[in-house]
């Protein structure tokens, strides 16, 4: 084969792209509970493993992590974060034009940072796995501040935003 054909078609990052027609979902193997229709996406699977690595790390944080008596991070807001990176994640958001961070919160939940030439945003995670969504202007003023009930309203949100 042509190496530079073959070149061409291997792709710069770690991305899964899945896609497929019709799916039976299975409850213990043998059941069909319900077929579903999946749609192509785009997964960076390189980025989610470190984010979730990182995520996983803060259950590692003991009180007073920072030296300036810190909570531990709570296992609700560690879940919450998981669940929210994998809803990234399947939504083709980390592998868009934001850059997303997370870091551990002194009151024991999560904060996450998006960064984009659209966007400057935050969404705090508390410890009892309440999410609230902070949006800033170029300066770093906040522009407005609510809770978030749902992933979707974070999904439509950064795409909104990557679109702009």
């Amino acid at each position: 084969m042509n190496r530079s054909i073959s070149q061409k078609f291997q792709p710069s990052e770690d991305i899964l792209l899945i896609s497929g027609s019709i799916v039976d979902v299975m409850i213990n193997f043998r059941n069909i509970t319900k077929q579903a229709t999946p749609v192509l996406f785009r997964a960076n699977i390189s980025e989610y493993a470190k984010l979730s690595g990182k995520v996983s790390g803060f259950s590692n944080l003991q009180s007073n992590w920072d030296s300036y008596d810190a909570e531990v991070i709570s296992s609700l807001a560690i879940k919450t974060a998981k669940k929210t990176l994998a809803h990234l994640n399947i939504n083709g958001l980390l592998t868009s034009q934001i850059e997303i961070n997370v870091f551990p919160m002194r009151d024991g939940g999560i904060q996450f940072e998006f960064d984009g030439e659209n966007i400057c945003a935050e969404l705090e995670i508390n410890p009892h796995g309440d999410s609230i969504f902070i949006l800033f202007d170029d300066d770093g003023n906040m522009i407005d501040k609510w809770q978030l009930f749902e992933l979707s309203e974070l999904s439509i949100i950064l795409e909104d935003a990557q679109y702009a």
